[in-house]
């Protein structure tokens, strides 16, 4: 049995593996150690890297952010998710997972077209990254990216719609698949793979995001959006894999009965138990509602309870404390 320590952190490991191996908390790599067995060490597991990806540096902590949509940003933004569209087209990932991302893109993508349509509706970009993104180059920020996805309501409307969440195709490259890449200039696809392979390495991925970032993206819908009406529920129509993950950790808190009705001038929306009359002119001009939550469609929908979706974040954090606690003893 081997020794290691983190010099970021500076917990020790056991560990029996011949690999290079990872801090589970910082993400360094970590180090043999040096001198007698240590008396106190970390439960928890190392990390394997993938091989044969880059080796894994000093990194910053991940963040959460809700980024507002602006006429300044949104060539960003447009340009980012299409270039990690470019990306999965040109590396050899299955079917599914291509289909995926190409679907989640094009759910970002239409949230895009909802803004430029409708301006004063709001909308945001809530994202979980390795460090700030936009005080950096193109390039920089894009690899900073692990997680996105677009956040869109209105002060009239009860409801919000999280649409086209993926997480960055660059953690799941090697070395070879960038090759063929360096010669893609659409959508600055190039200055990425060189930045990459210049002197970036690969951040390995963290699990259980996606729910952390949804619940982080309502917390702060709700925070930001006291002007209006009250904000009720999360709308949604999301890809298989995402609705199945909604149900199982949501399922106590939302509903998939989703109804929507027009009666002469007005319109009637049913979301489980809760009835919303609206205007059915002035619903019309919210294009989001039924270009991205298929309000009046027969797309597979849920509703989560937004507060409940808001509080799953601080519960996450409680949970985290407590390993944080539980590991300064182990």
């Amino acid at each position: 049995m081997a020794f290691y320590q983190c010099p970021r952190c500076m917990k020790k490991f056991a560990d029996n593996r011949d690999m290079t191996l990872l801090c589970p908390f910082c993400h360094c790599r970590v180090l043999p150690h040096r001198g007698p067995a240590p008396l106190n060490l970390c439960r928890t597991a190392l990390l394997a890297t993938r091989s044969p990806s880059l080796p894994v540096p000093l990194t910053e902590r991940l963040s959460f952010h809700l980024i507002p949509l602006t006429a300044d940003n949104v060539v960003f933004w447009k340009t980012y998710v299409c270039a990690m569209r470019m990306i999965v087209l040109n590396v050899n990932f299955s079917r599914e997972m291509k289909d995926g991302w190409v679907q989640a893109v094009k759910g970002f993508l239409d949230a895009l077209t909802a803004f430029d349509r409708t301006p004063e509706s709001q909308v945001w970009v809530a994202a979980a990254t390795y460090g700030p993104i936009a005080q950096h180059t193109f390039a920089r920020s894009a690899v900073n990216i692990e997680m996105c996805m677009t956040v869109t309501t209105h002060r009239d409307v009860p409801f919000t719609t999280h649409m086209g969440i993926f997480r960055s195709p660059l953690r799941h490259l090697t070395i070879a698949s960038l090759e063929p890449l360096q010669r893609q200039n659409m959508f600055r696809v190039n200055e990425i793979v060189a930045l990459l392979l210049r002197d970036l390495s690969f951040l390995r991925s963290t699990s259980n995001l996606s729910g952390q970032l949804h619940a982080f993206a309502a917390k702060r819908c709700l925070q930001d959006c006291h002007r209006g009406v009250e904000k009720r529920y999360m709308i949604t129509a999301p890809l298989k894999k995402m609705l199945e993950i909604m149900i199982r950790k949501y399922g106590a808190d939302a509903t998939r009965d989703i109804r929507y009705a027009c009666v002469g001038q007005d319109a009637r929306v049913t979301v489980g138990d809760s009835v919303f009359n609206f205007r059915e002119r002035a619903l019309r001009t919210y294009v989001w509602l039924f270009s991205l939550a298929d309000l009046d469609g027969d797309r597979p929908k849920i509703a989560i309870d937004i507060r409940a979706l808001a509080a799953s974040t601080d519960e996450h954090r409680r949970v985290e404390a407590v390993l944080d606690w539980l590991d300064k003893w182990s």
